[in-house]
């Protein structure tokens, strides 16, 4: 690891903590610091920094706090990976009671594209209105329904360009094997770390009909949700349209 220096970036009438917080935020972001990285000791820190305990004691733990730390117990403290478990990324859960088994998924890609603003989803699309240019990717989601697989979920995920510039060229077969979280860090090399979503109804257009296997016009549950990075930097907004059966959406929540 090279000798830290504070970055000149932050004006010396800030707090020094949150200098020093910058600092390694940045080093991180721009990715000096790899994901699993241990960072030397507070005092390690302190003492080349020329700065207190105290001072480094608390910008890193308001990186822990913001998700680009971890921290273990007798170990050390570490560049934060992402949460997500490869085998156990499930963004729709879908049932047919709240005792069954969550159904089997496969992913149908139907298309990989540039989109604008313009684009009727993203049109009225409040956050980042500086944001102009997105790459869409719709996909079908099929649930296993005895020994066969029925459309449940038409899916529209826009993702920021230049941010998903890393995405364009993959193929759909690997869109289509993994998660599109996964596809993202892997790709440009950012964890999504939060989303929040908003649930309603919506009745099916002749397209989301067709591709849903229903008949224009059967209402649908309607899902946008909004997924974020580092600083809340958004990385996919998605509409996702599910049909109410033969399976119910599966949400679950820990207290």
């Amino acid at each position: 690891m090279q000798p830290l220096q504070l970055s000149p970036r932050y004006s010396e009438a800030l707090p020094m903590y949150y200098r020093l917080q910058q600092t390694l935020i940045d080093k991180i972001i721009c990715q000096d610091w790899k994901a699993g990285m241990q960072l030397p000791s507070e005092r390690e820190i302190a003492a080349t920094m020329g700065i207190s305990v105290g001072t480094v004691r608390k910008a890193l733990e308001n990186m822990v706090h913001k998700g680009y730390l971890s921290r273990i117990q007798g170990k050390g403290t570490f560049v934060a990976e992402n949460t997500l478990d490869r085998n156990n990324v499930k963004y729709y859960r879908l049932r047919k009671s709240l005792t069954d088994q969550d159904t089997s998924l496969r992913v149908r890609t139907i298309s990989i594209a540039k989109a604008s603003r313009t684009d009727p989803v993203i049109s009225d699309f409040s956050p980042a209105p500086d944001i102009q240019e997105f790459l869409k990717v719709s996909r079908v989601f099929l649930g296993k329904d005895g020994e066969t697989f029925c459309p449940v979920v038409m899916s529209e995920s826009y993702i920021p360009l230049p941010f998903g510039e890393g995405l364009m060229n993959i193929s759909p077969a690997e869109m289509e094997e993994l998660s599109l979280y996964l596809l993202i860090e892997k790709y440009c090399h950012f964890p999504v770390l939060r989303s929040c979503e908003q649930l309603g109804v919506e009745c099916a257009s002749r397209d989301v009909a067709h591709y849903l296997e229903e008949k224009e016009g059967t209402p649908m549950i309607r899902s946008n949700m909004l997924s974020m990075t580092y600083e809340d930097r958004i990385v996919e907004f998605r509409r996702s349209l599910i049909r109410p059966c033969p399976f119910g959406l599966m949400r679950f929540h820990e207290f």
